[in-house]
């Protein structure tokens, strides 16, 4: 299974995000879920860095990603916010390989 976590601010700015694991939908190197929740999380990362990459910082490793925001603004916002509306939908169409938990400062909750 994916487990996917994203932190928000006591305002509601995202502010980091966390992919692990695998979802085990089809075999390696056929498995659609895996492939489209890492297109997701990947292509957050790339949008991050070209316009706040000053403020990121990444891990990267095999079966996880791990991205955190230091200071965030609009732009960043609009690129968390679309990178989670697409891993929603994943999550509804796709829900036994994917979860989707938010964090935020007073507590978690899957969305």
């Amino acid at each position: 299974m994916i487990t996917i976590h994203v932190k928000a601010d006591v305002n509601g700015n995202y502010t980091a995000f966390s992919i692990a694991g695998h979802a085990e939908y089809g075999e390696a190197g056929q498995d659609i879920v895996c492939a489209a929740v890492s297109a997701l999380g990947q292509t957050a990362l790339l949008g991050l860095l070209k316009y706040a990459a000053k403020q990121v910082t990444y891990t990267v490793k095999a079966g996880a990603l791990s991205v955190s925001l230091q200071k965030t603004d609009e732009r960043t916002q609009v690129i968390m916010d679309t990178m989670i509306l697409g891993l929603r939908e994943i999550t509804t169409r796709y829900g036994d390989y994917v979860v989707l938990a938010l964090e935020t400062s007073g507590g978690g909750r899957n969305v």
